[in-house]
């Protein structure tokens, strides 16, 4: 089964994000350089491992997308970022309203063949 991708907009530069199992063991995200030789990378790629799944894929979604954005940033302040903005996001709070917007809880829904439950 091919990996699943798609395209992404980060700091304006357009990323392919594939889900993929070919990741060193130690690795759960890798992240192209944005740029080569001081000019813009084409074909830039964001991996992350394909069997992650809630608070784990958001903040390692989040750890890529912030090295993309500014890959000259320190790895120790990557990681604490990601790890916060991580855990604001999957906030119960946070996660409730998002699911209120009917347009999100309709794509939420529709995204595992559900119907809405009012």
């Amino acid at each position: 089964m091919p990996a699943a991708a798609f395209t992404a907009k980060v700091a304006w530069r357009v990323w392919r994000v594939v889900f993929t199992r070919d990741l060193p063991k130690d690795l759960d995200g890798l992240c192209d350089s944005p740029t080569k030789d001081g000019r813009p990378r084409r074909g830039k790629k964001i991996q992350i491992r394909e069997n992650l799944q809630g608070k784990e894929l958001i903040e390692t979604v989040l750890h890529e997308s912030l090295h993309a954005a500014l890959d000259c940033i320190n790895e120790e302040y990557v990681e604490q970022t990601a790890s916060d903005q991580a855990n604001l996001i999957c906030h119960e709070e946070v996660l409730k309203r998002f699911l209120n917007c009917p347009a999100m809880r309709r794509k939420v829904l529709d995204i595992l063949n559900l119907k809405d439950i009012e």
